[in-house]
């Protein structure tokens, strides 16, 4: 599990649970050995619990969690889906329409969105499957789910964020999904089993330095053009530090190569001494 500030893009913690162990349990572990105060929870369905949406709203925590289809409070949220109110939604220069509703009680909201650009493309791909008589799809069946395409319920205890401000944040819990992609299939820090309970915790707190160097590292890459990391770090591997004098030096550093070392803010002089 890793917590991750969708602000700053880097990693705060990181646990290492068993793998039969449910979400909504491990985050409960988590809150048992970190003090959350006036933090914003934004979390995937599987943390859904009471006693999870307890914790996250407890201390002037909140929380922005998705329901699932099988919860109470979602069939009841979409037995009307009449959405007559919508705003505009800009990412990476595209924009589209959201359409919502929103339910409020009990110190919570929940709020239906739906993409409406989301909608009408999944609605069309239904159609061209119907049309070419594809197994599975029949007009009946599609009646019943094309008011659901692009359709996600948000329950949250924000109560002084717009509507849209909700879903701008929630959005923003990709993030995390890009970075821990990252570890679970770039990074192959999974081929590293461990069965010690001791040594899951070391590895736990290495894949957190690990993260932070990694945000770092792609703060830092974003500014070169046409180069991603593993390039950069191939090119770094041409630089040799040499210590001498007390002092760590680069040694027959061409120039260009030395300009491209401080556009990454690295700088020889500054590296620790390590006894």
């Amino acid at each position: 599990m890793m917590g991750y500030d969708i602000n700053t893009n880097v990693p705060v913690f990181s646990r290492i649970f068993e793998g039969g162990k449910l979400d909504k349990t491990s985050i409960q572990d988590v809150f048992v050995q970190y003090e959350f105060k006036d933090t914003l929870f934004i979390v995937d369905r599987g943390f859904y619990s009471k006693k999870n949406i307890d914790l996250m709203s407890s201390n002037g925590n909140k929380y922005i969690i998705p329901l699932s289809p099988n919860l109470n409070d979602y069939k009841e949220a979409v037995k009307d889906l009449n959405l007559n109110k919508s705003f505009v939604y800009s990412k990476n220069k595209e924009e589209g329409i959201i359409q919502y509703k929103e339910i409020v009680e009990d110190n919570r909201r929940i709020i239906v969105y739906r993409d409406y650009k989301e909608n009408s493309a999944k609605c069309n791909d239904y159609l061209i499957n119907l049309a070419d008589g594809k197994k599975g799809f029949s007009q009946e069946e599609f009646e019943k789910v094309k008011d659901y395409f692009g359709l996600i319920v948000i329950q949250t205890n924000c109560m002084d964020k717009s509507v849209e401000e909700i879903y701008c944040l929630y959005k923003k819990r990709w993030k995390i999904e890009t970075f821990f992609n990252y570890f679970k299939n770039t990074s192959n820090i999974e081929s590293l089993y461990e069965q010690n309970y001791y040594e899951l915790q070391g590895m736990s707190f290495i894949m957190l330095i690990y993260g932070l160097i990694h945000s770092e590292m792609k703060k830092a890459v974003s500014k070169q053009k046409g180069k991603n990391i593993n390039d950069c770090l191939i090119e770094g591997r041409y630089v040799k530090i040499h210590k001498s004098n007390g002092k760590w030096s680069m040694y027959n550093v061409k120039k260009e190569r030395k300009k491209f070392l401080d556009s990454l803010n690295v700088d020889p002089n500054e590296v620790p001494n390590i006894k």
